[in-house]
């Protein structure tokens, strides 16, 4: 994030008046402090509000500015603020896909998945060939909406477009146990550990919260059951490295599912 911020200021000193280098960097604060990778979480969040705010100021009919600032009002819980400034965004900007993705994204996250899913498929249709990170929202709204079968298989597509992302994995391994597939959720658990075995249960939950305790002890649980903590987590990964398979772990369960 510093390299990226080092640039933005670059491409800020070449063209003052260009809004991207200055909402940029509230980006990169909003993405630390979301999760938790800076020295102090208020202070990122701090910093993003400033370069958000200021590229309101200087561009008030660009959808960016308000994207950043939205982001930062949900990592402070007010939600009611974020989501203005979001849809203020898809306002200034309705064919943004990017602005209309992030909204629902947001929202699956705070109650709304309802209307996350929509949003989602708005945005999809904005934009056919979409980056991984939409499918991996569009999942997790589908999966709270009780979609679980719809989730699972747009989870498959996000794998498609980022087979090294361990949260995709993870939201996975979660809505197989939903759906009672218990094995095939410890082979998608089994994938996160080979691809990054830090990541806990609680690492997940700590970075991808549903703001909701309730909730969050819920899907928390689905994880854990996944094998993602404790000894299941250790004998599912021993058991992989035991089998000395050539294949990943989901591969081998692909053909059940």
């Amino acid at each position: 994030m510093v390299r990226a911020r080092e640039l933005y200021a670059a491409a800020h000193q070449a063209d003052p008046n260009w809004v991207m280098p200055i909402a940029g960097p509230a980006h990169t604060h909003w993405y630390e402090a979301r999760r938790h990778w800076s020295a102090s979480r208020d202070e990122s969040i701090r910093l993003g509000m400033e370069f958000a705010e200021r590229a309101i100021e200087v561009a008030p009919n660009e959808p960016i500015g308000y994207m950043a600032l939205g982001n930062l009002y949900f990592l402070l819980g007010k939600i009611e603020r974020g989501t203005k400034l979001r849809r203020k965004a898809i306002e200034l900007a309705p064919n943004d896909f990017v602005a209309v993705a992030g909204l629902a994204i947001r929202l699956s996250e705070v109650g709304e998945e309802q209307e996350a899913v929509e949003l989602f498929e708005h945005a999809m249709r904005l934009s056919p060939k979409h980056p991984w990170w939409v499918p991996f929202g569009y999942g997790l709204a589908l999966h709270l909406v009780g979609r679980k079968e719809e989730a699972a298989a747009t989870y498959r597509k996000a794998i498609d477009l980022s087979p090294k992302s361990a949260p995709i994995h993870a939201r996975l391994a979660a809505v197989y146990v939903d759906l009672g597939r218990t094995e095939i959720a410890r082979a998608a658990a089994g994938e996160v550990m080979l691809l990054n075995p830090k990541l806990t249960a609680s690492r997940y939950m700590k970075s991808y919260s549903l703001h909701d305790p309730v909730r969050d002890a819920w899907y928390k649980n689905l994880l854990l059951r996944a094998g993602f903590a404790g000894v299941i987590f250790t004998a599912c990964l021993a058991t992989f490295q035991a089998r000395g398979a050539n294949t990943r772990p989901t591969e081998r369960f692909g053909a059940r599912q």
